[in-house]
């Protein structure tokens, strides 16, 4: 087959030099260039008779010819002959037919049909997965090419899977045949987008410049666009001056080296022009935008991203310059261009088009469009501008929605919430600029929807997701094979992130890994798709709109609760707060000093060392505290029904213990941390990722009221070298202090309560994992190392570990893959609660592991945890949650009982404030005195019943 197609190449060749002697313009050379090769094909066939696989082959070549043409539609008719030339010669499908399977698929990628594009490069895939005679070639093209698809998709993490395996392959291959010459600079140049894309732009210059390094080498013509890829990466870092030089190399070299009418010059110009826009550089970038539209009118007919793209940059333009009508004019008309039918589209008047050439390019367009109404309304006053730029917010919002259940991965679905973070913030302001004009409480839910959408969305997803697979329906066979499937993922995900540690990895177990594991993730994409078409239940479980409304939450929040929700935005924080006095919008303004004190009093925690703290820093935490109660605490104090007070974070917010914030400057001239104002003396806290997670699905039963508590605390072996730093609960992996204060919490926790202690060599990870599901209360004591790079690997040591083993370590990832049905968990350990930071989603830290597993309700640490005020602590919360308080009252009391108690030099709030209840809040046990009034009641109400029908009886006797 090699060999044939070799000789297509040089016939295809020969040809072209046929056509290139005869016919100057390459538009009209098609039709010549086909009776050529036919004439070939009839030669080559009768000579060899085999004309049905030369057929195949030379049309497939041909289609290649078209699309190079921009003929797409010759170019799709052409391979689906050669398709059809190829199943003659092979009734089945064999490896013949990847070369057209990827042509075609790549006509289908240029026409922006991408679920055809992939399903035509996954049908090579798997063709080439059954064929006995590997063909790496091939193989590194189809994951290049698939790659390259789910990139302009948005679906970053699944590109960056199947271009990290195009590349091993490359690797492995070491020479570059006809095949691949290209495919090595198109594979960086995709890597480098990628890379971009997912704003890693050191990365991104690094990917680009090996393109450039190869494409001296092998092609030249790719290097005008690798310089305007390079030049766009300056751009977005600002960097003006040297994305200018690389635009003008780009430009220079379209000229010199390929045709001038191209839209990949267009592309360029454009790119160029929002450069001139970003600089402001307004009447320039109009000229070059001017030449970019003529350009695409030239180069390519109707509606097309790039025609898009191009009319965007018009209407900054204008934006610029203060001519908000016509921006809104060029907005709406880089909307028309994307689409293809003769139905128009008028942005927010109705429901999204279903055939739209591009959902990316049409959530880029709609976005613009609703900041330009919004601008309109500064600039005019009216409440129209306001009303229009809310409904295209609330269309960019569905359309993003979608695009999101379009992905599988959750790394591709946390990069989009992190994208549309700021879209949503738009969408608050905007409501709640509509309530202050209108006082409409119908805009405020709608701020509130907007903010809820904003927070843990995917832990949010997963969970329904999870609930649907339980409940949907579906037979436990299928839901056996959906868990094996995410076990064997997980279990091959941690074969390549350990081989990827060491020092010299080894390639091959890495390729055949990571092959492996595109294959697990294809077979868990199709058994996914499949229980959505054949079981209803669970399609409409997995896609129902769990998002709570006021109304819900406030007839839900328990003993009257105030709800109050945060939205950090760039120059403000919105504060949302739902009691049963109603709801309330505070717009706060974010000045410099506010962003001091936040990220002054988040080090002064995180890096606290008592050996230096002295009277200036005692100054300094209460300066920055005061500073942060004013502007989160204060504006919304009149707003309170009680002292209980829910609160839903936002981004840097999720790392802050408001409990430790004081609402009045002490006297700074005594450095005393125990009479300083703190919140938790006035308000009882708690926390959620969202509003909507704070409540049980109801689904999602609890089974019996199960009280039993199973604790847990491993020994170590190692012992610092540090004796200060022993008692902190984070180490590294080579050496994890012992923890006695751990033992002793354990103890006297299970003295309490009824239940079980695992301690010492009894705390393994295999009897953790086949206990916990039977406790209604878990707590561990232990070490945990977190790895804020891939947080699904931070971890929970356990007794038994050894470096490079499994056993002992439950990482993060293996909690998505339990099911627990405690109520409770307590993770006093270090840093259960922190984590990386993700806008839109919140800390991806240990606990959310917990929230997926089936555990309502939390308490967790955003710091270190100090060895031997912990147990302390421990006690008193465990006291009052047994006495039946709520489990933030029981944290607000153990708190305030350590403040009590405590030596002077450990009343620092990094001692106490570190410990946070997160999730569901109410009791475990039945409060003392109820339990009395209840048996009261049980006697009592016999005791009326027998008197009233005595009474009757005496009655009835009288009457007689």
């Amino acid at each position: 087959m090699y060999q044939k197609f070799v000789f297509i190449l040089k016939l295809i060749h020969k040809t072209q030099a046929q056509r290139n002697q005869h016919i100057k313009k390459s538009r009209f050379s098609m039709p010549l260039l086909a009776i050529l090769v036919c004439f070939e094909i009839c030669t080559y066939g009768q000579q060899t008779g085999n004309s049905d696989c030369i057929a195949a082959d030379t049309l497939n070549n041909l289609g290649a010819d078209y699309m190079a043409e921009g003929e797409w539609d010759m170019a799709k008719s052409t391979l689906l002959k050669s398709i059809d030339y190829t199943i003659k010669c092979n009734p089945f499908d064999s490896s013949e037919l990847i070369p057209a399977l990827l042509n075609l698929g790549a006509t289908y990628s240029q026409t922006l049909q991408y679920d055809k594009a992939l399903e035509l490069y996954h049908r090579a895939e798997k063709i080439h997965e059954v064929t006995p005679a590997k063909n790496l070639e091939y193989l590194s093209l189809i994951y290049d090419r698939i790659g390259r698809t789910y990139s302009a998709i948005g679906d970053y993490s699944k590109a960056e899977e199947y271009y990290n395996n195009a590349l091993l392959l490359f690797q492995e291959i070491k020479a570059f045949s006809d095949i691949n010459r290209n495919a090595i600079i198109t594979l960086y140049n995709g890597l480098g987008v990628l890379s971009k894309r997912m704003k890693n732009y050191p990365q991104a210059i690094e990917q680009y410049s090996k393109a450039v390094e190869f494409s001296k080498r092998l092609n030249p013509t790719h290097l005008s666009f690798l310089y305007g890829n390079i030049a766009n990466v300056y751009r977005e870092t600002n960097e003006y001056r040297i994305a200018e030089q690389y635009f003008n190399q780009a430009i220079t070299e379209k000229r010199l080296i390929h045709k001038q009418d191209s839209i990949e010059l267009a592309v360029i110009l454009n790119d160029y022009s929002g450069l001139l826009l970003d600089e402001k550089k307004t009447d320039e970038a109009k000229s070059i935008i001017e030449q970019a539209q003529t350009l695409c009118y030239s180069t390519r007919e109707g509606p097309n991203p790039q025609l898009s793209e191009i009319q965007i940059h018009m209407g900054k333009y204008y934006e610029l310059s203060g001519y908000y009508d016509k921006a809104i004019y060029w907005y709406q008309r880089s909307i028309f261009s994307l689409c293809p039918g003769e139905k128009i589209f008028i942005p927010g008047s109705e429901s999204l088009p279903c055939d739209i050439l591009s959902k990316q390019h049409l959530l880029v367009s709609l976005k613009a469009l609703g900041n330009a109404y919004r601008l309109k309304f500064t600039d005019n006053d009216s409440i129209q501008w306001l009303e229009k730029s809310l409904k295209i917010y609330e269309q960019s919002i569905k359309l993003a929605d979608i695009i999101r259940h379009g992905y599988v991965s959750n790394d591709s679905r946390l990069f989009l919430a992190e994208n549309e973070k700021a879209t949503l913030n738009s969408a608050i302001h905007v409501a709640c600029n509509l309530y202050s004009l209108t006082t409409n409480d119908e805009y405020l839910h709608k701020a509130f929807e907007f903010s809820e959408r904003s927070k843990a969305a995917l832990l949010l997803s997963s969970i329904q997701s999870n609930t649907a697979i339980t409940f949907g329906g579906i037979p436990q066979q299928l839901g056996n094979e959906e868990k094996n499937l995410l076990r064997e993922i997980s279990m091959t995900e941690v074969s390549i992130y350990e081989e990827e540690q060491k020092s010299k990895p080894n390639s091959q177990k890495l390729l055949k890994w990571k092959n492996n594991l595109l294959k697990l993730r294809s077979d868990y994409e199709s058994l996914i798709k499949a229980l959505e078409k054949n079981y209803p239940r669970y399609y409409q479980l997995k896609h129902r709109n769990i998002i709570v409304t006021p109304e819900e939450l406030r007839s839900r929040l328990k003993n009257n609760y105030n709800l109050v929700e945060y939205n950090m935005a760039d120059t403000s924080v919105f504060i949302i707060v739902i009691n049963q006095k109603g709801i309330h919008c505070i717009e706060k303004p974010v000045n410099q000093q506010f962003n001091i004190a936040l990220i002054g009093i988040l080090n002064h925690l995180q890096h606290f060392d008592p050996t230096r703290h002295d009277f200036n820093q005692f100054n300094q935490f209460c300066s920055y505290s005061h500073e942060l109660y004013k502007a989160l605490i204060k504006p919304v104090e009149k707003h309170l029904s009680n002292d209980k007070i829910i609160i839903v974070p936002d981004e840097i917010l999720s790392y802050l213990p408001f409990e430790m914030l004081i609402d009045q400057n002490p006297d700074l001239r005594y450095a005393n941390y125990s009479n300083l104002s703190y919140l938790v003396k006035k308000y009882t806290l708690s926390y959620s990722y969202s509003a909507s997670l704070l409540f049980d699905d109801p689904l999602r039963s609890r089974g019996k009221r199960n009280r039993k508590v199973l604790a847990v605390a491993p020994s170590y072996p190692y012992r610092a070298p540090d004796q200060v730093l022993s008692a902190i609960r984070q180490y590294s992996i080579e050496d994890l202090s012992p923890l006695p204060g751990a033992a002793e919490e354990v103890t006297r926790i299970t003295g309490m309560l009824n239940g079980r202690k695992l301690v010492d060599s009894m705390a393994t990870e295999m009897a953790f994992k086949k206990l916990a599901p039977n406790y209604g209360i878990l707590h561990l004591a232990m070490h945990t190392l977190i790895d804020n790079q891939n947080p699904m690997y931070s971890k929970l040591v356990f007794n038994h570990w050894f470096p490079g083993q499994e056993e002992g370590l439950l990482n993060a990832y293996e909690l998505y893959n339990m099911k627990l049905n405690a109520r409770m968990v307590v993770l006093s350990a270090c840093r259960s609660g922190d984590g990386i930071l993700h806008k839109g989603e919140g800390i991806m830290s240990l606990a959310r592991g917990f929230l997926y597993a089936g555990c309502p309700s939390l308490v967790m640490t955003l710091w270190n945890v100090e060895d031997r005020s912990s147990p302390e602590i421990m006690y008193h919360y465990y006291r009052q949650i047994k006495k039946g308080k709520t489990k933030n009252e029981a944290l607000q009391m153990a708190k305030l009982e350590y403040l009590k108690s405590a030596e002077p030099h450990k009343k620092h709030p990094y001692y106490w404030a570190g410990y946070m209840q997160i999730g569901e809040p109410s009791a475990i046990f039945i409060p003392g005195r109820t339990i009395t009034l209840l048996i009261l009641m049980a006697f009592l109400i016999p005791v009326f019943v027998v008197m009233l029908y005595r009474n009757y009886r005496k009655r009835k006797t009288i009457s007689r």
